[in-house]
């Protein structure tokens, strides 16, 4: 798999269909969580050592918070205009601040890049059988949403800061409305 690479915050990004939504929402149900985020640590470590420092020592709380923001993001796409979907305005604000806390650990926006190609070489790699191409790319985009939202900066300052617990809040109002959990 090549390099896929990101897209800065600034260049207007490809928006997701309704079957790529779909794809994604199926795709996510399939997933071995807890394998993928060990598999995903474990390499990312193993290829760039120097990351580790960046990273707590509990992997496995780490890897339930990944599998959680991934779950967010892919049932957070609302359409937009007709079959064009993009993120919830209400879910780029928590993203902005959950890439300023990343930024503050030391983070760098080429990290974004590494993660993303890793993250896919690793769902293809784990899920031969169920992992087309229209998953792929709709993979593809979900990470590039993810990490364009992370990376802006809004230009109104936040009047409170984002805490884990309202990232969880915001998860569980976006569940309720969109699959009634």
């Amino acid at each position: 798999m090549g390099k896929k690479g990101i897209l800065h915050p600034k260049i207007t990004m490809k928006n997701l269909t309704s079957s790529q939504v779909e794809a994604l929402k199926k795709s996510l149900r399939q997933l071995e969580t807890e394998r993928l985020a060990a598999e995903f640590y474990e390499t990312l470590f193993k290829r760039y050592p120097q990351v580790k420092a960046m990273f707590p020592t509990d992997m496995k709380e780490l890897g339930i918070k990944l599998m959680s923001v991934f779950e967010l993001v892919i049932y957070s796409f609302e359409e937009k205009s007709h079959n064009q979907f993009s993120l919830q305005d209400t879910l780029v604000r928590p993203m902005q601040e959950l890439g300023k806390q990343h930024e503050a650990k030391g983070v760098l926006p080429e990290h974004y890049t590494i993660a993303n190609d890793l993250l896919l070489e690793i769902l293809v790699k784990q899920n031969k059988n169920t992992f087309t191409e229209e998953v792929e790319k709709s993979w593809e985009l979900a990470l590039q949403h993810l990490t364009v939202a992370m990376l802006s900066r809004n230009k109104e300052r936040a009047s409170a800061t984002t805490t884990d617990s309202t990232l969880r809040d915001t998860f569980h109002s976006i569940m309720k409305k969109v699959i009634g959990k």
